[in-house]
């Protein structure tokens, strides 16, 4: 019989409640739990237990900048330095598991991936391209950055129709005719984007060196995978290819994993649906999709330790929740706190 892999879950904290991270260190029972917290934005943060740890000296994060990767590096070079372990998970304080974590274990102990990370190639789907063109290949807030961003509107419009793919959501087609077919504008604007990317590839070749890959930064490691993910964020380089760019985490470990050559599969999270630029907050009505769902944690649910969807789904798990006793997991839970508007993961 194949022992059960040491698992870590390196999980990044600024904003949310410290009861909600709490409860999710409670439900993985005694699993290692290394947290990188941005104590400027909540000093008296405090999550405890015997298998908690601290990332010393974190850096300060905030939604879709450079932080969230700097983060994520310094909770991989902790656990390199200080933990025996053979796998560790990235997620966020509202993120639960949809599974037993024991049958996380036996699907890692019989898997031969190195990486579990979701990963859409900007060279080979279309729709992902002129979506992330803005993002992916022209510095943040620069002449060029504005200009493919007003092609996506040409092309997108407004409020286009998405489907949530490698955890983004990902537009599913142009503006369109009454009859079907591609508006004039729209296709001039697709032409346009490929045109202005083509030039901008002929003047960096670090664009073309590490030609992106986009999907949600909340993957999976073997100690092989960060081992190797340790180094790849120090080359001078690959920095320099994704330093500049909006929302780096969600380009940068996609494209090191690809590139990587070594076996990767699918993330381990299910996300819920996009709201605009932010997945919304599960509840009640999702329970029986996650319980469908293959993996094996999902996101986002309500940071309050006591909503009702979370209560119930740790119950279908068989998860031990301290504290749950005499609640009523048929309530509506409460409305996200408005802090989450200001950073959420």
């Amino acid at each position: 019989m194949l022992m059960p892999p040491r698992v870590a879950f390196g999980i990044q904290s600024a904003v949310h409640k410290p009861e909600t991270l709490q409860q999710l260190v409670d439900v993985l029972d005694g699993r290692a739990v290394v947290i990188h917290h941005d104590f400027t934005q909540q000093p008296d943060f405090k999550v405890t237990g015997p298998n908690v740890h601290f990332v010393p000296d974190p850096a300060k994060t905030g939604w879709a900048d450079w932080g969230l990767v700097t983060g994520i590096q310094k909770t991989i070079d902790y656990c390199l330095e200080h933990l025996e372990f053979d796998y560790m998970q990235v997620m966020s304080p509202v993120d639960l598991p949809i599974r037993p974590i024991a049958e996380f274990e036996a699907f890692l102990a019989h898997g031969k991936e190195q990486f579990h990370c979701d990963a859409v190639s900007l060279d080979a789907d279309e729709m992902a391209f002129l979506s992330f063109a803005y993002r992916a290949y022209a510095v943040e807030r620069s002449l060029t950055y504005r200009l493919l961003w007003r092609l996506w509107l040409a092309y997108f419009g407004n409020d286009p129709k998405t489907e949530l793919r490698a955890g983004l959501a990902i537009p599913v087609a142009g503006r369109r005719r009454p009859d079907g077919r591609p508006l004039l504008a729209a296709r001039g604007a697709a032409i346009a984007s490929h045109w202005i990317v083509d030039r901008l590839r002929r003047r960096d070749p670090m664009l073309t060196r590490f030609p992106a890959h986009v999907g949600g930064m909340w993957f999976g490691a073997t100690r092989r995978g960060c081992e190797y993910l340790s180094r790849e964020l120090r080359t001078p380089d690959l920095l320099r290819r994704f330093r500049q760019y909006f929302d780096a985490s969600e380009m940068l470990f996609n494209t090191a994993v690809v590139m990587s050559g070594l076996p990767h599969g699918p993330g381990n999270h299910l996300v819920s649906q996009y709201v605009g630029a932010r997945p919304q907050w599960l509840d009640l009505n999702d329970l029986d999709a996650l319980e469908k769902s293959d993996k094996y944690f999902a996101r986002k649910f309500p940071d309050d330790p006591h909503a009702p969807v979370r209560l119930r789904l740790l119950e279908r798990i068989g998860a031990r929740v301290p504290g749950a006793r005499g609640l009523d997991p048929t309530a509506n839970p409460p409305a996200p706190p408005a802090a989450d508007v200001a950073f959420s993961l």
